[in-house]
């Protein structure tokens, strides 16, 4: 969550994306109903993320 947050919650990193900066609580949403949505059949949608190893 705290890796998405400084994305998301970034004025910086935002400046050129669709949507302002996010609270915490809603980075924590889209996190928990990224995961929920992973869990579904059929599945609709997918969000893609990059893990350094």
């Amino acid at each position: 969550m705290a890796a998405v947050f400084a994305i998301y919650g970034s004025r910086e990193a935002t400046e050129h994306l669709s949507f302002e900066p996010r609270s915490r609580e809603e980075v924590r949403s889209i996190v928990e109903r990224s995961v929920a949505v992973a869990t579904t059949t059929p599945r609709s949608e997918y969000v893609l993320a990059v893990v350094e190893r």
